[in-house]
């Protein structure tokens, strides 16, 4: 981290003294880094914190802060004397006052000495920015330049966007001749740089990997902006490039349940079950989802495990007080409240949260007396009000009514659901086209024979992939295994896995090294098989219910509904993804041995390539079918 800062560091204070840019701009993630794993220690000592390490590290935030500002003093030393300077928080900041929306500082020659914001907002920083060098903000920029603060005498009329004015070109790097790509290939080739610098293709997948990086960075700020409706298409489209990556599924989820489309919600939320309950950071996405979707039990479950991260506690502190309430677990909520409210006094939301509390427990004076401290700190908060007004009418006041939502409204809304379904499949369906056109490229010749396929075995987790690829290796059929996981109590014979098979979403080509073998790929990395090849793909089906039961015996789990959205899923799209032939294997019907299921097998793997069929029945252990779904509850 300090390396990567102080490097940081110096490229900046190399181009403020000798580029003296326009306009530069330097980010210190060393701060995240520092709060997201130290913030836990910072003072006061917390329940939950180890009382050694508490004292070992209590110092580490402060530390790291008073390094920035030291780093902030050097760089502006090195700074012309009429550079206008802004500091911002990347997001929002939260140090237990009255500080919840982040810090702005500016000082400059386009500065007002000593002046002060009556309100700023993340969305006034840009136009605050462009103010400072006499432009005019876009008429589609949702802040204001901060003109309170600003020498200048009056704004610049807007312009209608920004938007429409492509990028400038970079300029070209001074001196860059034939040698220095001999000497970036010397590195390379030793080893100190990864080859991947020297293929075109890779700068191709890079800026491609940028673009969506972008996307999703706009996404996010345009839900923080709450514009859901204009965050979507990016948010979206960047789940449709990386489905497995869980940032991206967790902000598309919420975004589509702040529309109101909480099936879509719950079927991009659904992969996020994968990555298993020992995973605290997916653990935390999972708890936020299903507190958006109004499953209280299940986000307390989840916000339970996840805050053993210390880092992830505060967050997961605030989804549990949430579920606690709507749970009507009053006692518990206020005793957590309470517990809050010691180390962070000056926050509106918890003493809200305690007025809602007290108010459900007919504590109409302790609720009074909450609410207006929420309102003291934070003039305007709705819920604080809503408890003040609730109050009123049942002591006989008659505070001015809300306004109902009219029926326009609410069918506009309802339009509008349907309108962004509509968008969201005609962006999928596009997706979809954009895949299938690279089946047009020339792939390697094992594969130009039209017989030459391959033969996958995928599921989720504990419905039967490795009694499949048992089966199958026991027919004479060769299967690729490492044995890097050994086997267990659960799996006695064996998971039949192999590592390389995880790279799909970063390395496609691996799957060139499973030709002439039936491999295992979990359901959630079918999507990444490279196009242009041909797959047979035997899909397990087994009871949802079931395969909860497993899991947990394996203290990971999904709950049964999100299993079954997954596999809904991700069998929608097999089934429409033309690289892939499709066969579902219930997984009853296999423990059992039924012999048309088999025959079914049999032909679809290829006769020719199974040398004993009949040898697959000997793979079948009725006694480790455990978790029947006639010895389960109905869920």
């Amino acid at each position: 981290w300090l390396a990567e800062l102080y490097t940081l560091h110096n490229v900046a204070v190399t181009l403020a003294s000798e580029g003296q840019p326009d306009f530069l701009t330097v980010q210190l993630p060393f701060l995240d880094w520092v709060g997201e794993v130290f913030s836990p220690f910072h003072p006061p000592h917390r329940a939950g914190i180890n009382a050694r390490d508490f004292e070992f590290y209590q110092h580490v935030v402060a530390g790291a802060y008073r390094l920035a500002d030291l780093l902030l003093a050097d760089l502006l030393r090195h700074c012309a004397m009429d550079t206008n300077v802004v500091v911002v928080s990347d997001r929002g900041l939260s140090a237990g006052s009255r500080r919840p929306q982040g810090l702005f500082a500016a000082a400059g020659p386009g500065v007002r000495p000593r002046s002060r914001m009556n309100e700023a907002r993340l969305a006034d920083v840009s136009p605050t920015v462009l103010a400072l060098f006499g432009l005019p903000k876009g008429a589609d920029m949702r802040g204001r330049a901060l003109s309170e603060i600003l020498t200048a005498s009056g704004m610049p009329a807007d312009r209608p966007s920004w938007d429409t004015i492509p990028p400038a070109a970079p300029p070209p790097v001074a001196g860059a001749t034939a040698c220095d790509e001999a000497l970036l290939r010397q590195f390379v080739e030793r080893g100190y740089l990864p080859a991947a610098l020297l293929d075109a293709d890779a700068s191709s997948d890079a800026s491609e990997d940028l673009k969506h990086r972008n996307q999703w960075s706009l996404g996010v700020a345009l839900m923080e902006g709450q514009q859901p409706e204009r965050a979507l298409p990016h948010l979206h489209a960047c789940f449709l490039a990386e489905p497995e990556s869980a940032r991206y599924a967790f902000h598309l989820a919420r975004c589509q349940f702040a529309l109101g489309l909480a099936a879509e919600a719950e079927r991009s939320a659904a992969m996020l079950a994968d990555f298993g309950e020992d995973d605290l950071r997916t653990g935390y996405f999972r708890a936020e989802l299903a507190l958006l979707a109004g499953r209280f039990s299940a986000a307390l479950a989840h916000a339970g495990r996840a805050r053993r991260a210390p880092a992830l506690a505060r967050d997961c502190d605030r989804i549990s007080r949430t579920a606690l309430i709507h749970l009507r677990r009053f006692t518990e909520a206020r005793t957590s409240l309470e517990a809050a409210l010691l180390i962070e006094p000056e926050h509106a939301l918890l003493h809200a949260g305690l007025a809602t509390v007290k108010f459900h427990q007919r504590d109409w004076p302790g609720a009074n007396e909450a609410a207006r401290r929420a309102l003291a700190l934070a003039p305007g908060l709705a819920l604080a009000e809503r408890i003040l007004d609730s109050i009123a009418r049942r002591h006989g006041a008659a505070p001015a009514v809300p306004t109902a939502v009219s029926w326009s409204e609410l069918t506009a809304r309802a339009l509008r659901r349907e309108r962004l379904r509509e968008e969201s499949a005609a962006r999928e369906q596009h997706w979809r086209e954009q895949r299938l056109r690279t089946r047009q490229v020339v792939v390697s010749t094992a594969d130009t024979d039209a017989a030459v396929y391959h033969l996958i075995v995928s599921g989720v987790p504990r419905s039967g992939t490795s009694l499949m690829l048992r089966m199958l290796a026991m027919s004479g059929l060769p299967v690729l295994t490492d044995g890097v996981r050994p086997p267990d109590e659960h799996n006695p014979f064996g998971y039949f896995e192999w590592e390389p098979a995880k790279k799909l979403p970063h390395e496609p080509g691996v799957i060139t090294e499973a030709a002439g073998h039936a491999i295992k790929v979990v359901s959630s990395l079918l999507p990444h098989l490279p196009p242009g090849r041909r797959y047979r793909v035997l899909f397990m089906r087994r009871s949802a219910n079931e395969i909860f039961r497993s899991q947990q015996l394996m203290s990971v789990s999904m709950h049964p509904a999100e299993i079954a959205g997954h596999i809904e899923h991700t069998l929608a799209w097999a089934r429409n993804a033309a690289h892939i032939e499709l066969l579902e294997v219930p997984f009853a019907d296999l423990v059992r041995g039924d012999a048309a299921l088999l025959e079914r097998i049999t032909c679809f793997v290829g006769p020719a390539r199974l040398k004993r069929p009949a040898a697959m029945l000997r793979a079948i252990e009725p006694e480790l079918y455990h978790q029947r779904l006639e010895e389960l509850p109905h869920v």
